[in-house]
């Protein structure tokens, strides 16, 4: 049986992640205390069992419309080969296109997991870059490195949409702002900006684990970029870190996410999406 899931079913939803996601508690506790709703899901149930479900995230692409996040897409190990996933997934559009909403979106976790959901209409489209930045002895400027607090949301979406003119790109409020700072901040990692006197020109969102990596970095020009890089190798005691972008030739670019267009309404911009428990 296929059905939207309600409060009630939320004891199996969490077994069932747990079995398939199980290696990260931290983040598990966090989605499931913060971002999670019941009526997000949907699942395949087996004789009243929960055996394979998908969460339906909204999200609004600009230009574009009302996007779906496929999310937490998963089946038990011993049901897996049966088609459940691809029953889900046209529920899933049966529901989306009940709701007006324009495409599905997602970012598998494999390489080889593109080729798994191309089956079911799913494009690669959103694409990333990596960089490498060295540590250049703190560069001279007169800019403000801190890390970001709750004055400096409203100021990050500027730069943020700003650097992603000519795109269509995941939209972003205050409250998703928010809950990303959070979110690193609880599992780790944080979130820093720069500041030429009240004016935010460049952030980052940082993880540290075995290395450092900036899971996105964006600033009203190159130099902004670079000198919060550097800040941020300075803030961390590195010498080297990871960045993830959207630009620069001479950055190494790969697939992050797909897309499934239900209107046919594709365009030559590039898309780009980030920051999205990815």
């Amino acid at each position: 049986m296929l059905k939207k899931c309600n409060a009630n079913d939320l004891p199996q939803i969490l077994e069932l992640w747990n079995t398939v996601f199980g290696e990260d508690e931290n983040f598990t506790k966090w989605y499931f205390d913060n971002i999670f709703k019941p009526e997000y899901t949907i699942a395949v149930f087996e004789d009243s069992k929960l055996i394979s479900m998908l969460q339906m995230l909204p999200y609004e692409i600009k230009n574009y419309g009302k996007v779906s996040y496929i999310f937490g897409a998963c089946t038990y190990p011993d049901h897996r080969g049966k088609g459940l996933m691809a029953k889900l997934i046209a529920f899933s559009e049966k529901l989306d296109r009940e709701s007006c909403v324009t495409a599905s979106i997602l970012i598998p976790q494999e390489k080889s997991l593109f080729d798994f959901y191309k089956r079911f209409g799913y494009e690669p489209y959103f694409k990333i870059n990596y960089k490498e930045y060295f540590k250049q002895n703190k560069k001279d400027h007169s800019y403000t490195f801190s890390e970001i607090d709750s004055n400096d949301i409203h100021l990050l979406n500027q730069v943020y949409e700003n650097s992603l003119s000519g795109t269509y790109f995941v939209l972003r409020d205050d409250n998703c702002w928010a809950k990303q700072i959070d979110m690193f901040r609880s599992l780790g990692g944080n979130a820093f900006c720069l500041k030429d006197n009240e004016k935010l020109i460049s952030y980052a969102f940082v993880w540290n684990d075995d290395s450092i990596v900036i899971q996105e970095l964006w600033g009203i020009d190159n130099d902004a970029k670079e000198i919060i890089a550097d800040e941020v190798l300075n803030f961390y005691h590195a010498d080297k870190l990871m960045g993830i972008s959207i630009r620069g030739t001479d950055m190494d670019e790969r697939d992050l996410g797909s897309i499934k267009f239900y209107d046919n309404q594709k365009s030559d911009k590039p898309y780009f999406m980030n920051l999205m428990f990815n």
